[in-house]
């Protein structure tokens, strides 16, 4: 997920917009990722430790749930309307953090 969001925010940080296609295939890696880690069986090394972790420390899946979401709204908008949105964003932002994540993991043991 990690290089995902990276892919996006440099392709922003080089380029004023992302073209519609790119838009329709960045979604669809969010949304993939996604869909691998809650029903895919089949997984790649890396997938599978993450979905172990996941597992073990049971972590539920809204964090992950939030901040595809706010991956999304990165991909189809550029900025935000009004405070209200980017408050709603926010509360996905604050998932890039690795530390939210082991404050969830130290809780859950």
């Amino acid at each position: 997920m990690r290089a995902i969001d990276d892919l996006i925010d440099n392709h922003k940080a080089k380029n004023k917009l992302i073209e519609p296609e790119k838009r329709k295939e960045y979604a669809a890696n969010v949304e993939d990722w996604l869909r691998m880690i809650i029903i895919s069986e089949e997984c790649n090394d890396l997938q599978g430790e993450l979905k172990e972790t996941i597992e073990e420390f049971r972590i539920p899946l809204w964090p992950l749930e939030a901040f595809a979401k706010s991956m999304i709204y990165d991909i189809n908008n550029d900025g935000f309307p009004t405070l209200d949105a980017f408050l709603e964003y926010s509360g996905g932002l604050q998932l890039h953090r690795p530390q939210f994540l082991f404050i969830l993991m130290a809780f859950k043991r």
